[in-house]
């Protein structure tokens, strides 16, 4: 057998398509697309300036905790005593007979 070079280069096929035109995209989809991609992002906005808001709240809400910190009142003591003549009073209304 003689050794002759091979060229590989060669394509099998035309290299341009033989289709009669390129496909065109449906106008109404690519318009319903571009409505659902306007809604995501304007909602996406929307949240943003919600957080927004509720993060200069809750930092208003601290600073006023802060500023706010007057002793209170403590209550006074409750002995043991009473703590367990309240309990035995909720279970006692709990328990009415019925009829």
């Amino acid at each position: 057998m003689s050794e002759e070079p091979v060229d590989i280069t060669q394509q099998a096929a035309a290299p341009t398509p033989t289709t009669a035109a390129p496909r065109t995209k449906n106008p109404k989809r690519v318009a319903a697309g571009k409505a659902i991609a306007e809604k995501t992002r304007q909602a996406r906005e929307a949240q943003k300036k919600t957080l927004a808001k509720a993060v200069a709240i809750i930092a208003n809400d601290e600073a006023k905790k802060k500023t706010d910190q007057s002793p209170r009142r403590s209550l006074p003591f409750q002995s043991p005593s009473m703590q367990t003549s309240l309990k035995g009073l909720s279970i006692g209304a709990s328990a009415r007979p019925n009829g």
